[in-house]
């Protein structure tokens, strides 16, 4: 009996652990089942999903961009004192002298930016972004002149070319001016500033006192220390939110006086300097007031002198004097040119809907 009971015992027991051994290899084939599925839509997932990641190490992007980038932030504006956005861009070495306050020929009183020497009208100007409309009705270059320099909160400046993307406007590169339009509040600025040169150059004073000697109302002598081109901007903005931050308007006054300096007032510029003497020295040049000649008298003999004129009270042939029979035309010339400008403008924005911004 007691046997018959064990063998029974031992045999429920058997039953039960193979039992137990088969619903345990039945779940570990349904969770081995899922989770092949699971990893197989994770892997689709992933496959479908384009993550774009950058490097965490810090570099130079000037180093390693194909067309590198120039940024002026408005610390560099204040750092350097400069009252005029031109004045700025024409520091960088890879900016050359177009339409400016310095050009004293054939100025059109617009300013402009040269990048590369390849003119101005290669060089693409932005305002915000923006393109900015031709400066002058003969020229396509944009005037940068009613750019306030006060509110300008950084600089970009390509200097590789950008065809491809701006067309030939931006052959030679692009220059970025990007205004602090978001501010609130009230706010004026101020700029003076001025130049000094000590006239103390006694080898271009010495030439000077002799031809100053012999036509003295044309050359002069400058001498000591001089101050001038005199520049004073002043600069008042207002700007504020609208509708709960849905819009922002923002507006400015600008009043900008430059005195001029003339190149009579520095010793190295009084007079158009020419080499002498085989390029061992200078003297003082200038334009002839008549055409040069070379005439022959009745008696076919050539008066005093290869070169001469005819004297207009005598009415007789004399020889050309190369000290006041020339013009000194140096005197007359800007190295800064005098200009006072008043100019205003605002800028607004507004978003309309979250996908449509106006702006003005």
């Amino acid at each position: 009996m007691k046997s018959r009971l064990l063998a029974s015992s031992v045999f429920a027991g058997a039953a039960f652990m193979a039992q137990a051994s088969m619903l345990a290899v039945a779940q570990e084939a349904d969770e081995a089942v899922d989770t092949v599925a699971t990893a197989a839509d994770e892997t689709e997932s992933r496959q479908a999903t384009v993550v774009i990641t950058g490097s965490l190490i810090p570099q130079n992007g000037n180093l390693v961009e194909t067309s590198p980038v120039t940024q002026l932030s408005a610390a560099d504006f204040d750092v350097r004192g400069v009252v005029r956005a031109e004045d700025m861009i024409n520091q960088l070495p890879q900016a050359f002298g177009a339409q400016g306050s310095n050009l004293a020929n054939g100025a059109t009183g617009t300013s402009s930016v040269n990048l590369r020497g390849l003119g101005a009208s290669r060089t693409l100007t932005l305002l915000n972004g923006r393109r900015l409309p031709y400066g002058t009705l003969t020229s396509a270059a944009p005037d940068v002149n009613f750019i306030p320099a006060a509110l300008v909160k950084k600089v970009d400046v390509l200097t590789g070319g950008a065809s491809a993307t701006y067309g030939s406007d931006a052959v030679a590169g692009v220059v970025n001016f990007v205004l602090d339009t978001e501010f609130e509040g009230v706010r004026i600025d101020s700029n003076y500033s001025f130049y000094q040169h000590d006239n103390s150059n006694s080898y271009i004073q010495d030439i000077l006192g002799g031809f100053a000697a012999a036509s003295p109302s044309q050359y002069r002598v400058p001498d000591g220390s001089t101050s001038d081109g005199e520049s004073v901007d002043i600069t008042a903005a207002f700007g504020g939110k609208l509708d709960s931050g849905r819009g922002h308007v923002m507006g400015f006054l600008s009043y900008q006086n430059t005195k001029e300096i003339l190149q009579a007032n520095r010793d190295y510029s009084q007079c158009a300097l020419s080499t002498t003497n085989g390029g061992e020295d200078f003297t003082c040049a200038g334009s002839p007031t008549n055409q040069f000649t070379n005439i022959l008298d009745l008696g076919s003999n050539l008066p005093t002198g290869l070169w001469g004129r005819v004297d207009p009270t005598t009415d007789q042939f004399i020889a050309r004097d190369f000290v006041s029979d020339t013009f000194n035309y140096n005197p007359y010339n800007h190295y800064q040119r005098p200009n006072e400008r008043y100019s205003f403008g605002a800028f607004g924005n507004y978003d309309i809907n979250p996908y449509v911004n106006a702006y003005a």
